[in-house]
């Protein structure tokens, strides 16, 4: 079982046996190593997801269509202090006719399992269109407290 102190370097080992190249990143392998991810258990008090759309600032501050995958962790109940951390997966694309049309937020909490979680967001015509997408301008893994 991983650590949430683990969980940065499991998503990336992930990765590595996906074959993602960060220089190249694969949006289809990167969501294939996020999902073999989202299988680990995580010893943490409460462990979700969430998948987000639409338009965002990069981190150079260029508006993009970003396209995140997070993995939320709960270190105890939620009493106003709690301390959540996201891993989080963005792909960042060039801005198409629509994109601001497409901003979606899902949690996994608005859903009676993951996998039921996973059906619906791979539904979603948000999450095909980043998947449809091709190789996006840019691309970061990170882990930071919400």
């Amino acid at each position: 079982m991983l650590t949430t102190d683990d969980a940065l370097a499991g998503l990336e080992t992930c990765l590595v046996r996906a074959g993602f190249d960060a220089d190249r990143p694969d949006v289809a392998l990167a969501l294939r190593a996020f999902l073999e991810f989202a299988a680990m258990p995580v010893e943490v008090h409460d462990d979700s997801f969430i998948f987000e759309c639409g338009v965002f600032d990069d981190r150079e501050g260029d508006p993009r269509f970003m396209w995140s995958l997070k993995r939320q962790f709960a270190h105890e109940p939620y009493d106003g202090n709690q301390i959540v951390e996201h891993l989080q997966l963005n792909c960042y694309f060039a801005l198409e006719d629509g994109d601001t049309k497409r901003s979606t937020l899902e949690s996994s909490y608005d859903h009676p399992s993951d996998d039921a979680f996973w059906t619906h967001v791979g539904s979603l015509p948000a999450f095909q269109a980043g998947l449809a997408r091709g190789v996006p301008l840019g691309f970061e893994v990170f882990q930071q407290e919400a």
